[in-house]
């Protein structure tokens, strides 16, 4: 149970993310994603999402190290 609240709580933050996403800001993007992270780390896509941002924005140490991440979380999923 705790984990499912936990999850539904980072979906604010996803909506946040996703919202900003669509209007292009970067910055936005990572911060949301971000805090989602904070409170549910095992979920790989708040990493592939933050990273991207980070890519979009050139920052690709940042952008590199998210998506190792997910890939390490999830090493078969197919956009890791």
């Amino acid at each position: 149970m705790r984990s499912f609240v936990r999850w539904v709580h980072s979906l604010a933050y996803v909506v946040r993310g996703a919202h900003a996403m669509r209007q292009g800001d970067d910055d936005g993007v990572i911060r949301h994603y971000s805090r989602a992270i904070e409170i549910r780390p095992e979920d790989l896509d708040y990493y592939y999402a933050r990273g991207h941002a980070y890519w979009h924005k050139r920052e690709l140490g940042m952008a590199i190290a998210d998506f190792t991440t997910a890939l390490e979380l999830d090493p078969d999923d197919l956009y890791a």
